[in-house]
């Protein structure tokens, strides 16, 4: 029981040692609960697994404080580069710290370097899924907005101003739709 929450992960002195927690179904509100406090309870874990991810954004910030001397070209090149690497990083830390949560769920501690490991062993899966995640938002996000253009310029007047108005109720759909199909396909 942490802060008066008893959660299966963190109730672990009644557990054998091959036993494992009950997996089930959770509600939202569970789910958040759950998870809040796994994180709570491992929270210099998660933590020190976050930084990296830190690290990376502290040195691509710094990257963009660059003397303009260096010449258009060559920032073009650096940016992308960097854009590229932290990409690659955030997939990594989202990798450790989704391993991270299965271990403090199943086991109740969390041992960094085996989360760290299976995390580089699974790297390039999770790369490549992010990667097509993205290209099929873009995709249908371009699909999406063309669609809307279209609509749009066909129309005139007060039907265009109410359209416009749910415009903003489509942009949020479309937002939370990639984030859902994106948190998806990572797992």
């Amino acid at each position: 029981m942490v802060d008066g929450v008893d959660t299966p992960a963190l109730n672990n002195a009644s557990r054998t040692e091959n036993e494992v927690p009950r997996l089930q179904a959770m509600r939202f509100g569970e789910l958040l609960d759950t998870t809040f406090s796994l994180y709570r309870a491992h929270f210099r874990t998660f933590l020190g697994i976050a930084i990296i991810y830190f690290i990376a954004m502290l040195i691509g910030v710094s990257i963009s404080f660059f003397d303009d001397s260096i010449g258009r070209d060559t920032r073009v090149v650096l940016w992308v580069v960097t854009i590229s690497v932290i990409s690659c990083i955030s997939v990594f830390v989202v990798s450790a710290l989704v391993f991270a949560s299965v271990h403090a769920y199943l086991d109740g501690k969390i041992i960094l370097g085996t989360v760290l490991r299976r995390a580089k062993r699974h790297f390039f899966r999770c790369l490549i899924n992010a990667i097509v995640c993205g290209l099929v938002v873009f995709f249908l996000t371009f699909l999406i907005l063309l669609i809307c253009v279209g609509v749009f310029l066909s129309l005139s007047g007060i039907v265009l101003e109410i359209i416009g108005g749910l415009s903003v109720f489509l942009i949020i759909f479309v937002a939370v739709s990639s984030f859902i199909t994106y948190t998806t396909c990572a797992n």
